[in-house]
């Protein structure tokens, strides 16, 4: 009973090993795509694999864990020793920073992908407003008025590929001082600009007005006042 027991542990086990081992091999399993500008549009890559197995692969799904990668094979079924390739579109819109993003590549054969893959990315944000919000950039978390200066515009730009909301929150201003934004909706790519003004005698001090976007994120823009009673 027990050689029986322990003839049984190791024929589980060698099917465990038989279903663990790689039958894709890749010509690399990343790729460093190095630096991308965040308006440059959609970028393309190709990872090139083999059945090295005995058996013809069916390809069920290729997946990834960002909304901005997707990714396809070009074969469902793959013969044994025949060659196939994964393209992978990535969009860089609304991010900037370094990033790997993983794309997995699911058989009929086992439950676990059957290979993970990496696309090691840099995204540069060029829209020259250097404040982050979400999807939105902006020219500067502060506005500075003073005697000589009672009104003052800030730029900002939806960086994104959609269309995108944004509220401007003034309830903690005081009367005589103002803040508005052009708009609430933003097309993709468009950009915009919060006006502030000093409209009556408001003392010296710092203020608070607040952004927040569509996706609930928020940031606090401070009007500092210095000088102009």
């Amino acid at each position: 009973m027990r050689r029986f027991v322990l003839c049984l542990a190791l024929l589980l086990a060698c099917a465990q090993m038989r279903g663990q081992q790689d039958v894709l091999l890749f010509e690399s399993r990343i790729i460093d795509a190095g630096t991308v500008a965040e308006d440059s549009g959609i970028h393309n890559y190709i990872f090139e694999f083999q059945n090295v197995s005995s058996d013809t692969l069916t390809i069920t799904k290729v997946s990834s864990n960002c909304h901005c990668t997707t990714a396809k094979c070009n074969l469902r079924s793959i013969a044994p020793s025949q060659k196939a390739k994964i393209a992978v579109n990535y969009d860089p819109k609304g991010h900037s920073g370094s990033f790997e993003r993983k794309i997995f590549v699911y058989s009929s054969r086992i439950e676990e992908p059957e290979a993970v893959l990496r696309l090691k990315i840099k995204v540069e944000d060029r829209s020259g407003l250097p404040y982050r919000l979400g999807v939105f950039a902006l020219e500067s978390k502060q506005v500075d008025l003073g005697q000589n200066k009672r009104s003052a515009e800030l730029s900002l730009k939806n960086l994104s590929q959609s269309k995108a909301g944004l509220r401007l929150e003034c309830s903690f201003l005081p009367e005589g001082l103002e803040a508005s934004i052009d708009k609430t909706d933003f097309a993709p790519l468009e950009t915009g600009l919060i006006t502030v003004k000093c409209a009556g005698n408001v003392k010296n001090g710092d203020y608070p007005i607040y952004l927040e976007t569509d996706k609930g994120q928020q940031t606090k823009l401070t009007i500092k006042i210095r000088q102009i009673q």
